[in-house]
């Protein structure tokens, strides 16, 4: 989209005034726009890479849901060390909200919550 606003704006024949300065700024954020992408996909790669250098990232990747991006934001959750940040795979699944978990109190008992989309330890938009 950036790409074609800054190529419809060198093309254009019909003058009004202001319209010079108000298409070199369109340009200008235009260039801003797609620089940000490519920095933003530049992060996403090294960010890749360094997951996958990781022993543990084929395991981490095979659970549903987990990227390389919300790997990595695992791994660091978990100081690098997610085999020995929970005391068995219960816990593992719970914390990622891949089985319900019991939401027992006083005399109620039986209680569980579903698994919901996103999780607040593993929410990516919370970053």
């Amino acid at each position: 989209m950036a790409a074609r606003a800054v190529q419809v704006a060198e093309q254009q024949t019909v003058e009004l005034p202001g319209e010079t300065t108000t298409a070199l700024l369109v340009k200008k954020l235009a260039m801003q726009l797609l620089d940000l992408d490519r920095e933003i996909k530049d992060t996403d790669r090294l960010l890749t890479s360094r997951f996958r250098d990781h022993p543990q990232a084929p395991i981490i990747e095979s659970l549903p849901g987990m990227g390389p991006i919300l790997g990595a934001q695992f791994l660091v959750a978990t100081d690098g060390r997610p085999l020995d940040a929970f005391a068995n795979s219960g816990r593992l699944a719970s914390y990622t909200d891949l089985v319900p978990v019991p939401r027992d109190s006083g005399s109620v008992s039986g209680n569980t919550t579903s698994p919901s989309v996103t999780t607040d330890h593993c929410d990516r938009s919370s970053t």
